[in-house]
């Protein structure tokens, strides 16, 4: 019984790889035709929402016919809610939960998913990348709360490898974006101060 209980287990961990593909086509179809589902494992579960985030963020999905939309964004909506059911930490889950609140033009959950993402990993950077995206797309749909919990991202942001050179590049190109994060660097310790003050050079001079 352990035997086939560990084959089991097996199966419906790999089974996602093989389900879903590399291309965004092949991702929408394993979503929206072959039932997806995630392993037991937080690999396969991290597979799964990555497949969510790049579909509903991909052309050929906004393209696509409303009911195909609307059949994706339902269908990574309860994935991502089974996920955060299951263990309330996946603060990936929570964000794409989010990212799907925000398709569909629900605000509080929106700004209930995205706190709950930012306060169940407050120091993933990669993670506060994807949230800084999202909470710009939609900064004025954000509560008092969501708004505390994006500036928390874009301090982290400051000290990111990965994520300062996106932020340096929104600052540049936004206005509106450079002066919230000019107050806010402002308030930040010296040595971030420098340390943004010095990216935003080294980008000035690239794009000169």
């Amino acid at each position: 019984m352990l035997a086939v209980a560990g084959a089991v287990t097996a199966y419906y961990e790999i089974r996602p790889f093989f389900v879903s593909g590399p291309s965004i086509e092949e991702k929408l179809a394993a979503l929206t035709l072959r039932d997806l589902e995630p392993g037991p494992s937080e690999l396969s579960h991290r597979s799964v929402l990555d497949d969510c985030y790049r579909s509903l963020d991909s052309i050929a999905a906004r393209a696509s016919p409303p009911a195909a939309w609307q059949h994706l964004l339902q269908r990574c909506e309860d994935l991502a809610v089974g996920m955060t059911a299951a263990g309330p930490a996946n603060s990936y889950a929570w964000l794409v939960g989010a990212v799907v609140a925000a398709e569909k033009g629900e605000v509080d959950e929106l700004n209930r998913k995205l706190l709950a993402s930012q306060a169940t990993a407050p120091s993933e950077g990669w993670l506060a990348q994807l949230r800084v995206r999202l909470a710009e797309e939609h900064l004025q749909s954000l509560d008092e709360a969501a708004q505390t919990a994006h500036r928390s991202d874009l301090e982290l942001l400051v000290f990111s490898n990965r994520g300062l050179p996106d932020l340096v590049s929104r600052y540049l190109e936004d206005p509106a974006f450079r002066s919230r994060m000019t107050r806010i660097v402002e308030d930040m310790p010296a040595a971030a101060q420098s340390r943004f003050i010095a990216a935003v050079r080294r980008a000035g001079k690239v794009s000169s």
